[in-house]
């Protein structure tokens, strides 16, 4: 990255062998004429990109001017050195000597004769003391010596490096960086420097004088333990004075103010000492304003009842009151609150400012180094500002990313916010505010805006879009993919949401899977649920309860008890587009299928099971209460209870029809009347079985009432009958071909009517458009007309 303030780490020898510093300029006396050494041992002619230049010629002359001006190879000055002086073929530059009368000017230009950027030095002189000397061009710049000049960088080479990759240079990478003792930039020359086995190469680095960020002791709170009869200093609304310490019951909003002197951009770390006897809220105000917005959990733990905050005062100057409040359910009482200014954050090693900003409130830069253990950070002052010796291998990139992290170990941050809070290891954040209140949970990874932002102790949960997961706090184990899925579960744990706002008000379950767009239980407004052990498959597919399975495009179990419905508590299972489990061990299966009732189970394409306990198989079948359809379109507008209606288009009825205990089977087959079994259509011209006849219940000790036929009556009776022979004529869409014989329903009214016998029932007319004959019930009246025919053969044979 571009860094106008690097020749900070340079020195003047330095620049003069090519090294990227602009505009600089040389003064100083000249009382004394003795020789002074221009050269460092090793000074190259290297530009500001790092460029080295093999030949590279510098040119000495008068101030102001391009006269040339003498130069020499001795302290004597009796030796003339070359003008222009000339580099090998490493650019490296040999010793020169000037002369202390004399005021140059130095230029560096390639061997084409072409200028190096940034080396035109006027002027340079050498002082009394007999040390060259120069200050930057700025009115506000201070005057420095070569030889402290030459503290700000260190050459492996000047320490006897080698460099040919077989001679141990660790000795002189070691005394190399001993002689920064304030810290400052160490040079890795050209060729190839073994340290131990590890080969290194040309390089610059950064030596610190320092192992890690300090906390400090200047507390800026008067009276931090609340002494005094009314804890002096403070003033209290609700919170009781203990002298020491302050004491708060439940039931009211409680407040402790205070003033403290705060410097702006500045970050404070806020220990609390407390005993907390009922759980509740406590927050902290600087200036009226909160350190934190509701609902924030940053806190760490530090001790027995010892809690600490990271706070930064950002623009707020001066003596301003800082407050703690109390919500209305927190109780107990808080023996000590310190507000400590940070001493030392973590510093830059790189820094950038824009060029009309130069205030430095708003820098940006890298932090690496020995001190942070294999840390690196890129962002704002507050980038890793707290990082010590204990914080391992962590990367973080952006303003205020793993800001407050002291020892968390392995964690990547990328984005404004990302990981601010941390205190743990083996997280991996990426976008603006990713995990940024975790402090305690471990091995998370989210990438995307505010992704897992509300994170506090959850481990284990992996969150990529924008919003996902945004109001986890405690939950663990969780994956969210998409835009806001699993957004408002705060503590659930095991959940899975997959797609664009899948499991969007889950909060608190356990075991959820949500796959596809809004899947998962929905009702508008900001209402959570809490459910568990449910899969719902499909965009807009939702499971109101616990142990759902909704698959399917707009699938659902349940109703949203928010609108008046009924959740599941036990199990439902709902798979198709649109199908319904509406309630306890219903089950539906096929597009549209509903199941509308109790341990009702609907199989098929538009399949509906409308009651209790019923079953419905087949496209368009319909199961009333404790009935079994199946078979397409089967149970059509059968409204009664107890039925059985198997095959296509069986019991299938133009209008609303309520028949009980009726039982159709066969294409077509339709009862017409309760309690009545129908086999076939009226297309069906035999009922074949391996028996001739159908048993009946007719045990004597089942009747009461019994009365013998009359044999004279039935004789009379079977004398009215009428059998007959036709031909077939149905007025239904059903026609039947061919002849039958039998006999005529009206014309068994009618016998029934003439004999007094409507007990026979030999016609059903519950349907007066069609009626139907029993004539298996004249099998009596035939027996006992039989029976009275031969008593009176037997008699008029007597009398033969």
């Amino acid at each position: 990255m571009s860094n106008p303030f690097q020749a900070t780490r340079r020195t003047l020898l330095a620049a003069l062998s090519g090294a990227p510093v602009a505009n600089m300029a040389l003064s100083l006396g000249v009382e004394k004429r003795t020789a002074n050494l221009l050269s460092l041992p090793q000074a190259r002619a290297q530009g500001p990109d790092g460029t080295i230049y093999p030949g590279a010629r510098l040119y000495a002359y008068v101030t102001g001017s391009s006269e040339p001006a003498p130069i020499y190879r001795d302290a004597a000055l009796a030796t003339a050195h070359d003008n222009p002086v000339r580099a090998d073929a490493e650019g490296i530059l040999p010793p020169v000597f000037l002369d202390p009368a004399i005021i140059y000017r130095f230029v560096a230009k390639t061997s084409a004769g072409v200028a190096i950027p940034g080396m035109d030095l006027d002027p340079v002189s050498v002082s009394a003391s007999g040390e060259t000397s120069f200050s930057q061009v700025s009115d506000s710049a201070v005057a420095r010596t070569i030889g402290a000049k030459l503290q700000d960088v260190s050459s492996v080479r000047d320490y006897g490096a080698v460099g040919d990759g077989r001679t141990q240079d660790k000795a002189a990478f070691t005394n190399a960086a001993a002689a920064l003792t304030d810290g400052g930039a160490l040079e890795v020359t050209a060729g190839v420097h073994l340290i131990g086995a590890q080969p290194f190469g040309p390089a610059r680095g950064n030596v610190h004088a320092f192992d890690h960020a300090v906390v400090g002791d200047e507390n800026i709170v008067a009276n931090s333990e609340f002494t005094g009869s009314r804890s002096t200093g403070w003033e209290l609304s609700n919170f009781v004075s203990k002298n020491p310490g302050i004491s708060h019951a439940e039931g009211s909003i409680a407040s402790a103010k205070c003033l403290v002197a705060v410097h702006a951009y500045t970050t404070y770390l806020i220990s609390v000492t407390l005993n907390t006897t009922t759980a509740g809220g406590i927050s902290f105000f600087l200036k009226d304003k909160p350190v934190f917005t509701a609902g924030d959990s940053s806190v760490v733990s530090v001790g027995p009842n010892t809690y600490q905050f990271a706070m930064f005062s950002y623009t707020t100057d001066g003596t301003v009151p800082f407050e703690l409040r109390s919500d209305t359910k927190w109780a107990g009482s808080i023996g000590s609150i310190l507000v400590i200014k940070i001493q030392r954050e973590a510093p830059y090693d790189f820094f950038g400012i824009s060029a009309d900003k130069k205030d430095f409130d708003s820098i940006f830069g890298i932090k690496f180094g020995r001190f942070m253990s294999g840390n690196i950070a890129i962002g704002d002052r507050l980038t890793s500002a707290l990082l010590s010796n204990e914080a391992a291998w962590n990367v973080a990139l952006g303003s205020r990313a793993l800001s407050t992290n002291i020892d968390g170990q392995e964690n990547t941050a990328i984005g404004t916010f990302a990981l601010e809070y941390n205190q743990s290891d083996r997280n991996t954040a990426g976008g603006y505010s990713a995990f940024r209140y975790n402090t305690k949970g471990t091995q998370n990874t989210g990438w995307g805006y505010k992704t897992f932002g509300r994170n506090s102790v959850g481990s284990n949960n992996t969150g990529v879009g924008f919003w996902a997961s945004m109001y986890n706090q405690t939950g663990s184990d969780n994956s969210s993919f998409g835009s806001r899925a699993g957004y408002y579960n705060s503590r659930g744990n095991y959940n899975s949401a997959f797609g664009s706002q899948a499991g969007l008000q889950n909060d608190g379950g356990t075991a959820n899977t949500y796959l596809g767009a809004i899947a998962g239980p929905y009702t508008p407004g900001p209402t959570t649920f809490s459910y568990s052990f449910s899969t719902c498959v499909g965009s807009e597919s939702k499971g109101y309860g616990n142990n759902t399975t909704a698959v399917g495009c707009q699938a659902r179990c349940g109703s949203d008890p928010n609108s008046g419905g009924t959740a599941i508590t036990t199990a439902a299972t709902a798979v198709g587009f649109r199908a319904l489990a509406a309630e306890e061990h219903s089950v539906a299966l096929g597009g549209d299928a509903s199941a509308n009732e109790i341990r009702s189970t609907a199989l098929g394409g538009n399949a509906k099971a409308t009651g209790p306990a019923g079953s419905a198989v087949g496209f368009g079948a319909i199961a009333s209460a404790n009935s079994t359809t199946v078979g397409s379109e089967a149970g059509v507008n059968l409204i009664g209870a107890n039925n059985v209606s198997i095959g296509s288009g069986a019991n299938n009825f133009k209008s609303a029809t309520k028949y009980t205990n009726v039982t159709a089977i066969g294409y077509g087959a339709a009862c017409t009347a309760d309690d009545q079994i129908v086999l076939g259509n009226t297309s069906v011209k035999s009922i074949r079985a391996a028996v001739t006849a159908i048993t009946a219940l007719s045990d004597r000790r089942d009747k009461s009432n019994v009365d013998y036929i009359d044999g004279k009556f039935a004789a009379e009776f079977v004398k009215s009958l009428a059998p007959a022979r036709w031909e077939w004529d149905l007025r239904t869409p059903v026609k039947r071909e061919g002849g039958d014989i039998g006999f005529i329903a009206q014309d068994l009214l009618e016998a029934q009517a003439t004999h007094n016998a409507e007990w026979l029932e030999l016609v059903n007319d519950s349907n007066p458009d069609r009626l139907e004959a029993t004539p298996g019930k004249l099998l009596p009246i035939l027996v006992a007309a039989l029976k009275s025919a031969l008593e009176r053969i037997e008699v008029l044979e007597g009398r033969q």
